[in-house]
């Protein structure tokens, strides 16, 4: 699920399991139109973007593509994104170098860039070499860093442009990660991740930022089980 605004109106961006994508107008709480098909298969991962000027939705299906939506005229824009080898379980979209783009992981371990303004592929493949159950985005330090939730129970951390690690992955989770997300906190970049292991943590990426030989990100919390240790 991805939120965004369409027409002055904030919206929800939905995927189901009948390979179906639904828009609802989260003011009266309805649904926009007809769902929008095109997937053959459950429609695991949303992102939003704005392409040239439109509110679009990138969607990720188990039926191994990715897709491109215009939210205003809601048709799919161009061809199925058809590099992928497995079910589509990540996507997240960032700008790079003032591109629209999108990242999508799947379960062989592959995150692929996307730019969203040609349908085209945006850069080599990251490798993450276990099952990929979710990627995000954040800004640190002026440097855009991709963060891709793995099987192993690690976040990896990529610079999208030249498809380097930062760093060491960011280990603590003792199962799959299957959702991730970054925000700021007290001015420091912050990721959020939740995992099989029934715990959600939170990473301060502050140090991603040092000399390439002290990277470094540290957890700063960790929630579930009722622990509230941390900080």
């Amino acid at each position: 699920m991805a939120t965004t605004v369409l027409d002055g109106c904030p919206v929800a961006v939905t995927g189901h399991v009948d390979g179906t994508v639904r828009v609802w107008d989260l003011a009266d709480r309805r649904q926009i139109g007809e769902p929008l098909s095109g997937h053959t298969d459950w429609v695991e991962a949303v992102a939003t973007s704005v392409v040239d000027g439109r509110a679009v939705a990138v969607t990720g299906s188990n039926d191994r593509t990715v897709r491109v939506w215009d939210l205003t005229g809601r048709e799919q824009i161009g061809e199925p994104l058809v590099d992928h080898t497995n079910e589509v379980r990540a996507v997240a979209t960032a700008v790079v170098d003032g591109r629209p783009t999108a990242f999508t992981g799947d379960f062989d371990g592959t995150v692929r860039a996307w730019n969203l303004a040609t349908g085209r592929p945006a850069a080599e493949p990251l490798e993450a070499h276990t099952e990929v159950g979710a990627v995000t985005a954040a800004v640190v330090g002026g440097r855009l860093i991709v963060l891709v939730g793995c099987g192993d129970g690690t976040v990896g951390t990529w610079d999208p442009v030249t498809g380097q690690p930062v760093g060491e992955p960011l280990k603590g989770h003792k199962g799959m990660v299957w959702g991730a997300a970054t925000t700021l906190v007290d001015g420091r970049p912050v990721a959020v991740t939740g995992s099989n292991d029934a715990t959600v943590r939170v990473w301060d990426l502050t140090g991603l930022t040092a000399p390439a030989h002290q990277h470094a990100a540290r957890p700063c919390h960790r929630l579930g089980d009722g622990d509230t240790s941390g900080y």
